[in-house]
């Protein structure tokens, strides 16, 4: 724990070294300088270290790459990318000065990278420029080019001798992720990287470290007393970090296809901010003590099972350039963690990050655990649990969530929020910036290292290639990702199901008879039965046996539909259609007894009429909490987990209002009418039937966790009652074992 008398300890020597160290001066050279990194990144970055006297004015930066460009050419090609993306503008501010002042800092070398005149005429240039602007033969390489690169650059800088130190000048280089794809080819660059530069001169960069609230993480825990007493699991319920993005793969397809979100993101981003979050105190602010205790925390963290993880995939991700088109590449991913030590066992952590969703947005989001006693009679209290939100990008701030007192009359609580915005209208200073400056003073407090690599690949191996992801829409209407993942982050433990395994001749007679013995229940105890239908051609086996069932009395027997295709009723793709043609002309049910969605009118308006009949027949039940539906739910299960028609990703799954909606199911380019979890969930009791091996994979998921309805909409099945499901031995057959590597 700290206290202000020893922060200064803690802190003040990096702080106070950083502050009278001279203005770093050296020579950046850039591989893969024609690239988008560079361009986006690095330039402006150092462009803006500049405007504000960060680093020496003779420092001198050289681009190299493989497409043939003059200096005047790479200088152009840079300037629209500093004028759009630097955080400070050429000649904009008194302490910035124009482009051509800058861009005379800029040279450019073309050349193969496993070409050796190449480095020749990198030398050459570099002593050059020494006698020229008498800059420091301090050289600071950047790798920004492909990572299979890498080996190639390093040891032809071995081979000219521009890795070593010499007397008071060095020799350092930054390497951008990925730092390999998994963990032996990881293994096999570190031993590259090893055998050319020593530790001390090597620089693994991470931009999220360089971000100022993440940064800031660090001073918000140990630079304060407030929340370090409370910070481990006698307070805290859940941990989340969550990286959304809106864009979609972009330009990045050949690389994005070959990595996916979890080598992308989860292995490196997402898995640092874990452990900023997580980490014990260092006893100094150094990189040897951040490393060790991140180091530590690492390690403490239990291998992931298959049952703590669930991937998904953007419709429409097949179809973008570059892509595979039966690409099982996830661009969606959640994870669960556990870490096996005294101050964390028992809170939950979860990692996700996906492309193409609702809102671009990166948060932590620290859970407190509720009360232990509620004295004030308000409901807000089992439900509005303390939440502390460090929101990393947009809008950088730190929020606390509690209940408060509404003034006046009585002891009413509602939720507030405390909020610290970062910026005051300036733009924050970009991570690459920093990220920047830190290398040229040799500071590797935020790069991450070999060891810390190793961990976190050691941990993800087993998942990055593992299973088929869901396909999910990148529309998710007013509801973004952050409330879906946080719906679910309250959900319970999944009941016990009844699960019963037949071989596919047997399932569907199993099946009619649960069907028929649940009617006969009800009849004799209330007088009627009401059940609810899906449609497809898993079930017409089924309804065909509950039609040729004895002594069932269709006079009290109520049939309803689940789901409708929005066809009309004569067509053999409607679920009507097949309900009718298998059971109901077969039986003896009065027409007032079937209560079919009536597609014939536009898909809206059927649903607006679906639901009226549903609220005239149970009555209009204003209390969702205590309504009650169906007797009985017979649904089936797609391939891609979902259930009724809502969809991975569909914006029913998060409807709270209607009990009828219209649906338009961007994955099949159709519209379909559907009842919503509201009806589901407050049914009596709900059935399965799952058949075929397409679904085994799937169903496995579904069963076994985690539990993600966003993702997974056959998770959110949990009637009031009973869950059974009747499944055949080939959508079974994955269930038995968990699909480790």
């Amino acid at each position: 724990m700290f206290s202000c008398e020893n922060i200064k300890e803690f802190l003040g020597e990096s702080l106070e070294q950083n502050q009278i160290q001279e203005k770093p001066s050296c020579m950046i050279i850039i591989f893969g300088a024609s690239g988008d990194l560079t361009n986006r990144k690095v330039i402006p970055g150092i462009h803006s270290l500049n405007c504000e006297s960060r680093i020496g004015t003779n420092t001198q930066i050289i681009g190299v790459a493989r497409t043939k460009m003059t200096n005047e050419e790479f200088r152009d090609s840079l300037e629209e990318s500093v004028k759009n993306y630097s955080r400070l503008k050429p000649g904009k501010t008194t302490y910035c000065e124009p482009w051509d002042s800058f861009a005379k800092k800029i040279t450019y070398l073309y050349g193969d990278y496993d070409d050796p005149k190449t480095y020749q005429n990198l030398v050459q240039h570099l002593l050059d420029l020494n006698q020229k602007f008498k800059t420091p033969l301090n050289y600071l390489f950047y790798c920004a080019t492909p990572p299979q690169l890498y080996p190639i650059i390093l040891r032809h800088l071995a081979q000219f001798k521009l890795n070593q130190n010499r007397d008071s000048f060095w020799s350092r280089i930054i390497i951008e992720k990925p730092f390999g794809s998994n963990l032996e080819t990881a293994i096999e660059l570190h031993k590259v990287v090893n055998s050319i530069f020593t530790h001390s001169q090597v620089f693994y960069i991470d931009h999220y470290l360089g971000k100022e609230t993440v940064q800031s993480i660090l001073t918000f825990r140990f630079a304060n007393t407030i929340f370090e007493p409370i910070w481990n699991r006698n307070y805290i319920e859940s941990v989340h970090v969550n990286v959304m993005e809106s864009v979609d793969v972009g330009g990045r397809g050949n690389y994005y296809d070959k990595s996916g979100v979890i080598r992308d993101m989860l292995v490196n981003h997402l898995l640092q901010l874990l452990c900023l979050i997580a980490m014990e105190p260092p006893p100094r602010y150094t990189s040897d003590y951040l490393r060790r205790e991140k180091i530590k925390l690492l390690q403490s963290i239990k291998p992931i099972s298959c049952s703590n993880f669930a991937i998904g995939q953007y419709h429409g991700y097949r179809s973008e350039q570059k892509i595979s088109k039966d690409s099982n590449t996830p661009t969606y991913a959640d994870v669960d963690l556990e870490i096996d030590n005294w101050r964390w066992q028992g809170v939950r952590f979860r990692l996700s990050s996906g492309k193409k969703l609702a809102k671009k947005e990166t948060e932590i989001v620290l859970t407190f655990k509720q009360p232990p006693f509620s004295m004030f009679s308000t409901s807000l209290e089992s439900v509005c649990k303390n939440q502390l939100r460090i929101v990393i990008q947009p809008d950088e701030r730190i929020e606390l969530k509690m209940l408060s007192k509404i003034p006046g009359a009585g002891m009413k609580t509602q939720p507030m929020k405390l909020t610290y915005l970062y910026s005051q209208g300036e733009p924050l200073p970009d991570a690459y910036e920093r990220l920047l400056l830190d290398v040229m003073l040799g500071d590797s407090s935020l790069f991450t290292s070999a060891e810390e690599q190793r961990l976190s690949w050691k941990l993800f191996d087993s998942i990055t290639d593992h299973g088929i992801p869901i396909q999910y829409v990148s529309t998710l209407g007013t509801n973004s990702l952050s409330s879906l993942v946080s719906q679910v982050n309250y959900l319970l433990p999944r009941k016990t199901d009844d699960i019963r395994v037949l071989v596919p001749e047997d399932v569907a007679k199993m099946y009619a008879t649960m069907v028929a013995t649940t009617a006969r229940q009800f009849i004799q105890k209330k007088g009627i039965f009401t059940m609810a239908l899906s449609g497809g051609a898993s079930p017409v086996k089924p309804y065909e046996l509950v039609a040729q069932e004895p002594d069932l009395d269709w006079s009290k027997i109520h049939v309803f539909l689940v789901d409708e295709r929005c066809v009309p009723p004569d067509d053999k793709d409607s679920n009507y259609h097949m309900i009718n043609e298998t059971l109901l002309s077969k039986v003896k049910i009065p027409p007032e007894n079937i209560h079919r969605i009536h597609t014939e009118f536009e898909p809206e308006k059927a649903a607006q009429l679906y639901e009226e009949e549903i609220e005239k027949f149970f009555g209009n039940q204003k209390s969702i909490k205590n309504s009650t539906f169906f007797d009985l739910l017979l649904l089936g299960m797609g391939d891609d987990g979902h259930t009724a028609s809502l969809f991975p990703g569909a914006n029913t799954i998060s409807e709270t209002k209607r009990k009828v909606v219209a649906t338009f199911v961007e994955q099949l380019g159709v519209w379909r009418v559907t009842i919503t979890p509201i009806v589901i969930q407050n049914s009596l009791n709900a059935s399965f039937f799952v058949t075929g091996t397409k679904k085994s994979k799937r169903l496995y998921t579904v069963l076994h966790g985690p539990q993600n309805p966003f993702l997974i909409p056959a998770q959110l099945v949990r009637p009031k009652g009973s869950l059974s499901w009747f499944v055949d031995t080939d959508a079974y057959s994955s269930n038995d074992i968990c699909f480790e590597k």
